[in-house]
């Protein structure tokens, strides 16, 4: 007969064939009706009961390795086999004493999947084996490294809208982490034809891409690496682009003559030259295009503005001055 390996690790192992496999093949073959029911009653009689009072043998890992690295989310955790175990049971933890056990895996087969660790860290595993009647000791623990884990991705915001066509991504470092691979799609699938980037070894934690289309959702994502090692993909975050271009198309203009410092940390400063005497407006934009300080002024023909921008998240901003129906803007960072 074929092995039922669909019901390993779902069940409660109660009793097992010693010998009379015949018998149990024979009880499979027989004829059933459209329900599964057998045609012919087929009765057991229990002669003999007992209990088992043997304590079966430890078990001994074999892989991954002790001390093993970059181990994935679909890494098969093994062990030897104990001739009488029905059960196993695998414990993973973050500590040698296993006062902090993350995950507990039951299984009616020598190896497991630990698909719920988190990454870029290290984990302490131990199994012990199970005949019905008793449990055996644990195993000694072997340790392992996780690949670098998820990033945490920070701009565009998750459902921001108004989107700048041409943003820059940006995502927080991950430890173990050397590069990237940033993928935006018009799908969450971000699978082809949706993928529009799809960009691998990336150092740094942004990145711009060519403009996008205008007023479109789009869905990116961040997956670490280590070298050529594949990490864990992030969370997906969605967007809505506006109209508008990037601030990195924006330029110094006739009326903003110069920016500085750039990056800014507690002031900007912008030197101005109206092309007419009047009132203008300032106004500075996030990356996302909102609208985070506005000012009136009245300017002479030359003349020098200062801005605090101490309390501003670090990212990219927008100066925007408007003069009548003419707008001048200029690009400057905030670290």
């Amino acid at each position: 007969m074929a092995s039922s390996t669909f019901l390993d690790g779902n069940y409660t192992v109660y009793g097992k064939v010693t010998n009379g496999m015949s018998v149990v093949d024979t009880i499979v073959l027989s004829p059933r009706d459209v329900n599964d029911v057998p045609l012919q009653k087929i009765s057991m009689f229990i002669t003999s009961t007992g209990v088992n009072d043997t304590i079966p043998d430890p078990v001994n890992l074999t892989a991954p390795a002790d001390n093993s690295v970059n181990i994935s989310n679909t890494q098969s955790f093994s062990w030897t086999t104990v001739a009488d175990a029905v059960l196993y049971t695998a414990e993973f933890a973050t500590d040698s004493l296993f006062t902090n056990i993350v995950l507990s895996r039951t299984s009616g087969t020598n190896s497991s999947t630990a698909s719920a660790l988190p990454g870029s860290s290290t984990y302490y595993w131990r199994v012990k084996s199970n005949n019905g009647g008793h449990e055996s000791v644990y195993s000694p623990y072997w340790k392992f490294t996780t690949v670098a884990g998820a990033a945490t991705l920070t701009s565009p915001p998750d459902s921001s809208v108004n989107v700048f066509i041409n943003p820059v991504f940006e995502w927080q470092a991950v430890p173990g982490a050397d590069n990237y691979q940033l993928q935006v799609a018009t799908a969450s699938t971000f699978i082809l034809p949706s993928l529009v980037y799809n960009q691998s070894g990336l150092t740094n934690t942004s990145q711009q891409i060519p403009a996008l289309n205008a007023n479109t959702r789009y869905y990116w994502r961040v997956r670490s690496y280590t070298g050529s090692i594949a990490g864990y993909y992030s969370t997906k975050f969605t967007f809505l682009t506006g109209a508008s271009t990037g601030i990195q198309h924006f330029e110094l203009s006739d009326m903003i003559t110069a920016i500085y410092p750039n990056p800014a940390t507690d002031f900007v400063y912008a030197d101005v030259k109206p092309s007419v005497r009047e009132d203008f407006q300032i106004a500075i934009r996030d990356i996302n295009g909102k609208v985070v300080y506005t000012e009136n002024k009245s300017w002479s023909a030359v003349i020098r503005i200062a801005i605090d921008v101490s309390d501003f998240q670090k990212g990219f901003y927008v100066l925007e001055l408007k003069n009548g129906n003419k707008i001048s803007a200029a690009k400057f960072v905030v670290e």
